[in-house]
């Protein structure tokens, strides 16, 4: 085992993250392990741009960082596990150029705010992999391939499986 772990993953059912950590008698948290990784992207948030509205942008990024607590409050109730959150790498597109980091409600914003905020509200038995960083070092059109999203809703490029890898590790 590399790094001193040995790894026996379970990975939720298709579109069932949700349940697997909400609900106490899933596979996910009755297995007893010590650690639940959260490997969400950010399509799979309500991550809705709304240009130049930043109430509505800051609600949107709250909704979605109180999901997240409630998955980690839910598996580390359940389970015990110390739950690792991803933070989410920014997308491959832009909006409205460079001006899309500081215009609020813009999807580069929200995903920033969020990356943010998840950080602020973390708490013990609780540890961030910073994948959003990994995905700016090798460059964001590297980590994103559309084809694997297409196919298998896969929210980074087969190439840089190795090097997640290594990272959560």
């Amino acid at each position: 085992p590399r790094h001193g772990l040995w790894i026996n993953a379970h990975v939720a059912p298709f579109g069932t993250f949700a349940t697997e950590a909400l609900d106490a008698l899933s596979e996910t948290n009755t297995r007893r392990d010590e650690f639940v990784l959260l490997a969400l992207d950010y399509k799979g948030f309500n991550l809705t741009s709304c240009p130049g509205d930043l109430t509505q942008a800051n609600s949107i990024v709250a909704s979605c960082v109180s999901q997240v607590q409630q998955f980690v409050a839910a598996i580390r109730e359940a389970s015990g596990a110390t739950v690792i959150v991803q933070t989410l790498p920014l997308a491959a597109t832009s909006e409205f150029g460079s001006f899309d980091a500081q215009l609020p409600g813009t999807l580069r914003w929200l995903i920033q705010q969020f990356n943010v905020k998840l950080c602020e509200s973390i708490s013990s038995g609780v540890l961030v992999f910073d994948v959003a960083g990994l995905a700016q070092m090798i460059g964001l059109s590297e980590w994103h391939d559309p084809v694997q999203w297409n196919l298998g809703k896969f929210s980074f490029s087969q190439r840089v499986v190795p090097l997640y890898a290594e990272w959560l590790c």
